[in-house]
């Protein structure tokens, strides 16, 4: 059975490091702030239970990379 919660804390460890994370991500009024808000809260969430938020924000993050091109796609690679 995979360890989920070792998976996640591992992708939480890189969601927000330099390397990953675009120039500028964390300014309001950058290109990729919503995406990585969702990111964090999605993983907020899980690690303090409160799983029944998790779909909402996954729901939120899909749908703001279908509908926003400008979210960058090195972001988004870099975390897979």
């Amino acid at each position: 059975m995979r360890n989920f919660e070792a998976e996640i804390d591992q992708f939480h460890s890189i969601l927000n490091t330099e390397e990953v994370l675009p120039r500028y991500a964390l300014r309001r009024n950058s290109l990729n702030y919503t995406y990585v808000s969702y990111l964090n809260i999605i993983v907020g969430c899980y690690l303090s239970r409160n799983l029944c938020a998790v779909p909402l924000f996954i729901e939120c993050a899909i749908n703001h990379t279908e509908e926003n091109d400008r979210v960058s796609d090195e972001y988004k690679n870099g975390l897979n």
